[in-house]
């Protein structure tokens, strides 16, 4: 028994410090000294696979540098859960469990206790932490989960014990901290649902051990629709396995997604993984690790990019630069994340989201019975090509014009938005002239078929947003795609219909950006500006 635990802690030590050569040679002798019955060697053998794999990852270029978040921060205890502001650049939240000081003078302290905190890099100058105070340091257990709201409110979770665990949010004003209140979420953290994630305040990812998964913990997807949260849906084999995943972040683009696992593609414990959702195949690309130095041989949780995409925060107990415990680290790009160079304008996930039905009423973080929901119904929308003049005699063209004048007729109080596109064969104003006047063209045989002129609102795009390459020549198929028109409706509060887009399905080579980027670009946003009024294409420029 000694020597097995000589040879265990030998080998743990050297997976620690990077020789996984070694590492996974001391772990066979491990196995030498095991009964075949023993369960442990289950998970000597994974820990032999997670070393070749760090084998093979330590020989890659670092992408980043890593060091500890601030002098001041780290302690013996628990730092974890950090998250960079969303309004103020080099400040970030976190969690961290402290004692409070009862009586200085009898040297009296209460127990140990998660709180949320601040701290700011002041030109590289660490400044001190700062308690975020009420409600945030309550008697009981308080880990930050997310900033919405623009940055303006923080979702966080309270609990004094398994059992009685709630997702709390309390928005900032210019008067001071409103009162808290707990949110209404399709889960249910006392029942295995945890590391929730927010984009755009309309989508959340969270991790989950709920029955029907992968194995341990999973990602789940859900979207608001309506004002109401859908059922949670798992993100699928592409992120999930039998293991475990976690700490869920999605990047600025709306479908890079970062998150935690253990599986047997880390270098040991957890390490930090990332894929995106790829529209045009409805799934999602291979992970990859984002390698040492980010990760090692310890556990590698909760990581989040800042707004510029230069840096990554996220909590580690690896060996090496810990004081002790959970303590938060920085990492330090050596090229800014493209991920990052986006603004917050849309995401393409809803996409990935099938679900094809819709609570009744709203849900209150369990899975709700099969009598709450209402089916819906779905339809598919193509998109049509408008390269030729008479694009509108065509009769395939005829068809899904048919189709979408339906629509309006079986949902009165529907909108619909006509986007049309250009290819890039004239300049940039005579692109946007061409794709206003086919976006109008198109309107006009709407409202000849007595659909009210205020239902539809047509939208040109210019050349902004192709989807093909051309590679420089005339090329017919990508001007068929590039010259196209999408439909996207609005439904009425009262009126409930899923609508599936098309999707553009190209090679890679030719691939410049996913179909209805620019519909996904405006979600939750419409606004109009009048500059003027013209009955011929204009001349010259338009200064503002």
């Amino acid at each position: 028994r000694h020597k097995q635990k000589y040879l265990l802690q030998l080998a743990r030590t050297m997976q620690y410090q990077k020789q996984f050569y070694n590492a996974a040679i001391v772990y066979k002798d491990y196995l030498k000294e095991l009964k075949k019955s023993n369960p442990t060697r289950i998970q000597i053998e994974q820990e032999i696979v997670r070393c070749l794999n760090g084998l093979k990852i330590n020989k890659k270029e670092n992408v980043a540098i890593v060091e500890p978040l601030g002098t001041t921060l780290n302690t013996v205890n628990d730092e974890f859960a950090p998250i960079p502001s969303i309004n103020f650049q080099g400040k970030y939240y976190f969690s961290a469990v402290k004692s409070k000081v009862l009586d200085a003078k009898k040297n009296l302290f209460s127990p140990l206790q998660s709180d949320l905190f601040t701290i700011e890099d002041n030109n590289g100058n660490w400044s001190a932490i700062h308690s975020l105070g009420a409600p945030f340091d309550s008697p009981k257990n308080e880990m930050i989960l997310d900033l919405i709201d623009k940055g303006n409110g923080i979702v966080f979770l309270r609990s004094s014990n398994e059992s009685d665990a709630e997702i709390m949010f309390k928005s900032f004003s210019s008067n001071g901290v409103e009162e808290d209140v707990q949110l209404d979420l399709p889960l249910n953290v006392n029942k295995g649902d945890r590391d929730l994630c927010f984009f755009q305040d309309s989508i959340i990812i969270f991790s989950s051990n709920r029955p029907g998964g992968y194995g341990g913990y999973d990602l789940y997807l859900s979207i608001k629709r309506g004002g109401t949260w859908m059922p949670p849906k798992n993100l699928g084999a592409d992120v999930n396995g039998p293991f475990n995943e976690v700490s869920p972040f999605i990047a600025k683009d709306g479908q890079t997604l970062f998150f935690s696992s253990n599986d047997l593609e880390s270098i040991g414990g957890y390490d930090v993984f990332k894929v995106k959702f790829k529209p045009e195949s409805n799934n999602w690309s291979i992970k990859e690790n984002l390698g040492i130095p980010i990760n090692s041989a310890g556990n590698e949780l909760q990581f989040r990019l800042d707004r510029s995409g230069r840096s990554g925060v996220f909590s580690s107990d690896r060996w090496d630069k810990t004081i002790g415990g959970k303590d938060i680290f920085i990492a330090y790009f050596k090229d800014e994340l493209e991920e990052q160079f986006y603004e917050e304008s849309g995401t393409v996930l809803p996409i990935f989201y099938s679900e094809h039905s819709i609570p009744t009423k709203a849900m209150e973080g369990t899975s709700p019975k099969r009598d709450t929901f209402q089916k819906v119904k779905e339809y598919t929308i193509d998109f049509i090509s408008s390269g030729d003049d008479d694009f509108l005699s065509d009769t395939k063209k005829q068809n899904v014009i048919t189709e979408v004048l339906k629509l309006l007729k079986l949902y009165p109080n529907s909108q619909l938005q006509i986007i049309a596109h250009s290819n890039s064969s004239s300049n940039v104003m005579i692109n946007l002239f061409t794709s206003i006047k086919k976006s109008n063209e198109v309107a006009n045989s709407f409202i000849s078929k007595n659909i009210n002129s205020n239902r539809i609102k047509s939208i040109g795009c210019g050349s902004e947003y192709l989807v093909c390459k051309s590679n420089g020549q005339t090329n017919a198929f990508a001007n068929n795609l590039n010259n196209r028109i999408e439909f996207h409706f609005l439904f009425g509060n009262k009126e409930k219909a899923n609508i599936n887009y098309s999707l553009l399905k190209l090679n890679e080579n030719l691939r410049l950006n996913p179909l209805y980027q620019f519909h996904q670009s405006r979600l939750g946003i419409s606004y109009s500006i009048l500059l003027g009024e013209s009955t011929q294409m204009l001349s010259q420029d338009i200064t503002i």
